[in-house]
């Protein structure tokens, strides 16, 4: 990652001898690909094709929001606690 077009990098070093980058946004050597801050302190990944914001957006939740109509995931997805009236399964899915 790199930072986006036109923004500027800063480098923090940490008396404990860590460092971080700090800038507006990320950028991937692609140019479609860019991480910045998303909304009430979250993460923003935006794609050419749509964004995804992850992180804790208040003291209760840790939350997970997107522009796209679904989620899709390629491995099978376990929950500690499931409220069955919003788990959803594809048609013809093992249930």
């Amino acid at each position: 990652m790199q930072p986006a077009t036109g923004a500027t990098a800063n480098t923090i070093a940490q008396r404990d001898g860590s460092a971080y980058l700090t800038a507006a946004a990320f950028q991937t050597s692609d140019a479609n690909t860019r991480m910045l801050k998303g909304s009430n302190n979250s993460l923003r990944i935006q794609t050419n094709s749509g964004y995804v914001e992850i992180g804790p957006k208040n003291t209760g939740y840790c939350h997970i929001y997107t522009d796209r109509a679904q989620f899709a995931f390629n491995a099978v997805v376990n929950l500690n606690a499931v409220q069955a009236a919003r788990l959803v399964l594809p048609v013809g899915a093992n249930r």
